[in-house]
Protein backbone atom coordinates (compact mmCIF):
# COMPACT_ATOMS: atom_id res chain seq x y z
CA UNK A 1 0.00 0.00 0.00
CA UNK A 2 2.75 2.42 0.46
CA UNK A 3 4.38 1.61 -2.75
CA UNK A 4 1.09 2.49 -4.52
CA UNK A 5 0.73 5.35 -2.58
CA UNK A 6 4.06 6.69 -2.90
CA UNK A 7 3.80 6.23 -6.88
CA UNK A 8 0.66 8.02 -6.35
CA UNK A 9 2.48 10.95 -5.33
CA UNK A 10 5.04 10.34 -7.70
CA UNK A 11 2.54 10.69 -10.43
CA UNK A 12 0.98 14.03 -8.75
CA UNK A 13 4.72 15.47 -8.21
CA UNK A 14 4.84 14.62 -12.51
CA UNK A 15 2.10 15.93 -13.58
CA UNK A 16 2.19 18.93 -11.71
CA UNK A 17 5.48 19.87 -12.78
CA UNK A 18 4.73 19.01 -16.39
CA UNK A 19 1.34 21.29 -15.63
CA UNK A 20 4.17 24.14 -14.37
CA UNK A 21 6.77 23.60 -17.38
CA UNK A 22 3.58 23.79 -19.92
CA UNK A 23 1.97 27.62 -18.50
CA UNK A 24 5.66 28.81 -18.47
CA UNK A 25 5.90 27.91 -22.09
CA UNK A 26 2.28 28.96 -22.98
CA UNK A 27 3.58 32.12 -20.61
CA UNK A 28 6.52 32.96 -23.23
CA UNK A 29 4.82 32.08 -26.19
CA UNK A 30 1.82 34.80 -25.10
CA UNK A 31 4.47 37.79 -24.05
CA UNK A 32 6.07 36.79 -27.46
CA UNK A 33 3.06 37.24 -29.27
CA UNK A 34 2.45 40.79 -27.10
CA UNK A 35 5.72 42.20 -28.05
CA UNK A 36 4.74 41.15 -31.53
CA UNK A 37 1.43 42.52 -31.41
CA UNK A 38 3.36 45.91 -30.03
CA UNK A 39 5.87 45.74 -32.87
CA UNK A 40 3.37 45.65 -35.52
CA UNK A 41 1.28 48.59 -33.86
CA UNK A 42 4.46 50.65 -33.44
CA UNK A 43 5.11 49.97 -37.03
CA UNK A 44 1.59 50.34 -38.67
CA UNK A 45 1.84 54.00 -36.57
CA UNK A 46 4.58 54.82 -37.93
CA UNK A 47 3.35 53.67 -41.66
CA UNK A 48 0.23 56.00 -41.11
CA UNK A 49 2.36 58.94 -40.26
CA UNK A 50 4.39 57.99 -43.44
CA UNK A 51 1.32 58.06 -45.54
CA UNK A 52 0.07 61.49 -44.05
CA UNK A 53 3.65 62.69 -44.95
CA UNK A 54 3.38 61.38 -48.11
CA UNK A 55 -0.11 62.80 -48.53
CA UNK A 56 0.93 66.33 -47.78
CA UNK A 57 3.69 66.38 -49.87
CA UNK A 58 1.55 65.28 -52.57
CA UNK A 59 -0.76 67.77 -51.89
CA UNK A 60 1.88 70.52 -51.82
CA UNK A 61 3.51 68.72 -55.40
CA UNK A 62 -0.17 69.31 -56.71
CA UNK A 63 -0.16 72.92 -55.50
CA UNK A 64 2.98 73.94 -57.29
CA UNK A 65 2.08 72.22 -60.08
CA UNK A 66 -1.16 74.10 -60.58
CA UNK A 67 0.77 77.38 -59.73
CA UNK A 68 3.44 76.38 -62.61
CA UNK A 69 0.76 76.14 -65.08
CA UNK A 70 -1.13 78.84 -64.47
CA UNK A 71 2.44 80.72 -65.06
CA UNK A 72 2.68 79.06 -67.91
CA UNK A 73 -0.84 79.86 -68.97
CA UNK A 74 0.42 83.60 -68.22
CA UNK A 75 3.38 83.63 -70.26
CA UNK A 76 1.89 81.64 -73.29
CA UNK A 77 -1.07 84.50 -72.88
CA UNK A 78 2.01 87.47 -73.17
CA UNK A 79 3.94 85.47 -76.12
CA UNK A 80 0.94 84.80 -77.55
CA UNK A 81 -0.84 88.93 -77.35
CA UNK A 82 3.19 90.08 -78.23
CA UNK A 83 2.77 88.12 -81.21
CA UNK A 84 -0.11 88.12 -84.18
CA UNK A 85 0.61 85.02 -85.89
CA UNK A 86 0.43 81.57 -83.96
CA UNK A 87 4.27 79.63 -84.07
CA UNK A 88 4.23 77.52 -86.99
CA UNK A 89 6.25 74.47 -85.07
CA UNK A 90 4.61 72.71 -82.43
CA UNK A 91 5.21 73.79 -78.61
CA UNK A 92 7.57 71.48 -76.95
CA UNK A 93 10.93 70.61 -75.87
CA UNK A 94 13.82 71.05 -78.38
CA UNK A 95 16.48 68.95 -79.05
CA UNK A 96 18.92 69.28 -76.39
CA UNK A 97 17.03 71.06 -73.87
CA UNK A 98 16.07 69.96 -71.11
Amino acid sequence: MTDIRADLQRVREDAQRERDLLRESYDARISGLEEGRADLRARVEEQRQDIAAARAERQQVLADLAAAREELHEAQAHVEAGQPEQPTRPRGRRTGER
